[in-house]
């Protein structure tokens, strides 16, 4: 079962929707045993998930304790180095 849409900058940018691909570190909280994403998803829909799975904990808890990190969760870089 899959727990996030995809997403697209169009929706994130204009209507303030996001999907995984367009989520923003303030969507995500980390506790200690588990990590929250709430955040406004398609059609404006609260959506609220809450995973526990240790490899997922840690993964988002390096994400987003990044030093200088943009505000998207997830970022990918060209080969100059860019964001996009």
């Amino acid at each position: 079962r899959g727990y996030f849409r995809a997403g697209g900058e169009q929706s994130a940018e204009e209507f303030e929707h996001y999907g995984l691909a367009t989520l923003l570190c303030d969507h995500v909280t980390v506790r200690s045993g588990a990590v929250v994403f709430d955040y406004p998803a398609k059609g404006g829909v609260q959506r609220y998930i809450e995973i526990d799975d240790p490899e997922v904990v840690r993964t988002v808890r390096a994400l987003v304790r990044q030093d200088g990190r943009p505000d998207r969760l997830l970022v990918c870089r060209n080969s100059s180095g860019d964001d996009w």
